[in-house]
């Protein structure tokens, strides 16, 4: 019975590794061609599709995934506080992301919750390469430097640095893939996802960042005086530099103290760990009664 009434429940089950989305669109026409041949009384009505749910979830991240970006992309200005360069390092996120899709194809992963949250996580961490190189070339061009020797001399001089920071993120992500547990598994494609946009980022920083640095930037546009909300800005980050530097020197000053509150810190998260539940997986939220 459904809703009270004398029924007949069908159940279809896509198959190991289909496209749950695809199938559930191409079932949904052809349900509505059946409907056009029904007699009179008989209705179909579809109780549970659980390709809304997986529609709306991909729906809901690639939201995020764009506010995570546009709230990178106002942080990296309000401390560059130059449009140019903050364009250049911008460019480096759709850039990364969506070639990283090759690997994707490449590796067999589809797009789904698991591997749209790992991009949304990497948003942050495929812009620092961009930055890095940035700097050393924004930093160049300051000093009188024209701007292809710039960009030249100053990816070089960060090349290394940048290489090393992607194989430290690489050697995070990438034990996940050989593990071979059921969260292993589960996690595979988090993995990858997670490694293929950092090393996509990592060519990005020293190919696409440096070639629209040599365009984009030059004296005129590094020695500009910055807007009004800038230079408030800069003076709120100078204040901070200064806490900052006074707080750095009292812990220098006074080791042990210091290295007490770390031990505290440490211990009191272990004692607050162990008191936490712990469970396989969390509970979802399915949007159905």
């Amino acid at each position: 019975r459904l809703n009270g009434q004398p029924g007949v429940a069908l159940e279809i089950q896509p198959q190991s590794g289909a496209d749950v989305v695809r199938s559930a669109r191409l079932l949904r026409r052809e349900i509505d061609t059946i409907r056009q041949r029904l007699p009179a009384g008989v209705q179909i009505a579809i109780a549970r599709d659980y390709a809304v749910m997986i529609e709306e979830q991909v729906r809901e991240v690639f939201r995020d995934m764009l506010f995570a970006a546009a709230l990178v992309v106002a942080v990296v200005l309000c401390f560059l506080r130059n449009v140019r360069s903050t364009f250049i390092a911008a460019l480096a996120i759709p850039s990364s992301v969506i070639a990283s899709f090759s690997l994707f194809l490449l590796f067999g992963l589809t797009i789904n919750t698991m591997t749209l949250m790992a991009l949304a996580l990497a948003i942050g961490l495929v812009i620092d390469d961009a930055i890095v190189v940035l700097e050393s070339i924004y930093r160049r061009i300051e000093a009188g430097e024209a701007a292809i020797p710039a960009a030249v001399q100053g990816t070089r001089e960060v090349e290394l640095a940048v290489i090393a920071t992607t194989l430290a993120v690489c050697g995070v992500f990438v034990p996940i893939v050989f593990m071979r547990s059921s969260m292993g598994l589960y996690f595979y494609e988090f993995g990858v996802a997670v490694t293929a946009a950092v090393c996509v980022s990592t060519l990005v920083a020293l190919t696409l960042t440096p070639m629209l640095a040599s365009r984009l930037l030059g004296p005129r546009t590094v020695h500009v005086q910055p807007a009004l909300p800038f230079r408030l800005l800069e003076r709120a980050l100078d204040a901070l530099e200064y806490g900052y530097r006074r707080l750095l020197t009292a812990a220098v000053r006074h080791r042990l103290i210091t290295l007490g509150i770390a031990a505290a810190a440490v211990l009191g998260g272990c004692g607050i760990a162990s008191t936490l539940p712990v469970n396989l997986m969390t509970r979802e939220d399915l949007s159905e009664l």
